[in-house]
């Protein structure tokens, strides 16, 4: 079995290149065995351990998704605000935040009520605009510490295991010719809003359900008389989910209403990405087949899926009740 990676540096990792180092790892031939995961987390807890912190219930690896009172409590709140589809169709049918924003009336058949959720929109990457890279990034270099370094020091005080940033040198300083820091240059390049193929090779047709249908239509007719009052003002992205311009909704917005619609309903806090793992539980609760849900949620792996499906207590339940009336009827009749 291959064994999960040893990441030296690990508390040092931006959050990007923690992420990556853990999928890496987490995608390895094996990675589906116990014993594998348990070394995995052993590893990452101790890679963790200076700098005094734990995941809490390893929170970000577990899901936390709503049961079906609690997602309806969200539709009910939903119902009353604008762009309320955009909770109906995520809990529905699983998509992620990128393609629900991402999600075109082209992708939608509001007759057959068949969409193709194929695509996420996301921003370019900055690049910059002058003619030397590296001297418009000069103040934001961090360059390489000599091996006697004077200016990251310890105090008398600090403590054996000190992580604070002025103290230590740093980690990952800038290469020699760095050319990074696009997102400073007064000049910068990119940025714009793209539709790019969603993740994995998947390209799913979904069905919408019956329920949703209406809610869709009266979206688009909302969405028209919005277009109508906007006149020059509006911009045709062609979206399903549009800001009173015709601009797609901004991600930090997406979240921040999230966030206040569940506030509004009364459930637990939870990330948005919850949605979806929502989405695959109500799925197995209704008995829908694991390769069914996968499907849905477009996921090359099955399990992957069964990171997304979480089964209730009472779902559990029933089940040793239906095991115990099958293996000890016979005895009491």
């Amino acid at each position: 079995m291959t064994e999960f990676p040893n990441f030296q540096d690990f508390q040092d990792f931006q959050v990007f290149q923690a992420h990556n180092a853990l999928m890496q790892g987490l995608r390895a031939p094996g990675a589906e065995d116990l014993s594998y995961y348990l070394r995995a987390r052993e590893i990452i807890e101790h890679a963790m351990a200076p700098t005094g912190l734990r995941p809490a219930g390893w929170e970000c690896y577990l899901a936390n998704p709503y049961d079906l009172e609690e997602a309806q409590k969200i539709l009910e709140v939903a119902k009353h605000r604008r762009n309320a589809a955009r909770w109906s169709v995520a809990l529905a049918l699983g998509i992620r935040q990128g393609e629900a924003i991402g999600l075109r009336w082209s992708d939608i058949d509001l007759d057959t009520g068949e969409i193709r959720p194929w695509f996420q929109l996301q921003k370019a990457a900055w690049k910059h605009g002058c003619a030397d890279p590296y001297a418009c990034g000069a103040r934001f270099h961090r360059p390489k510490c000599p091996k006697r370094c004077r200016t990251h020091v310890h105090e008398p005080k600090c403590p054996k295991d000190c992580r604070k940033p002025s103290h230590r040198c740093l980690a990952r300083p800038c290469p020699k010719d760095c050319a990074g820091h696009a997102h400073r240059c007064p000049k910068r390049q990119g940025g714009e809003l793209q539709f790019r193929m969603r993740k994995g090779r998947k390209k799913p047709i979904l069905i919408c359900p019956p329920e949703l249908l209406p809610q869709l239509r009266e979206q688009f007719a909302t969405q028209q008389r919005e277009r109508t009052r906007a006149g020059d003002r509006w911009e045709d992205w062609g979206v399903v989910f549009s800001q009173r311009n015709g601009r797609p909704l901004d991600r930090t917005e997406d979240w921040k209403a999230w966030k206040a619609l569940l506030r509004r309903a009364g459930v637990h806090d939870g990330r948005l990405h919850d949605v979806r793992h929502t989405a695959g539980s109500l799925l197995a609760a209704q008995g829908v087949h694991i390769r069914v849900i996968q499907e849905i949620l477009g996921h090359s792996r099955v399990t992957t899926t069964e990171r997304y499906t979480v089964v209730r207590s009472p779902l559990v339940q029933d089940a040793g009740e239906r095991l115990g009336t099958a293996l000890w009827s016979a005895e009491e009749s």
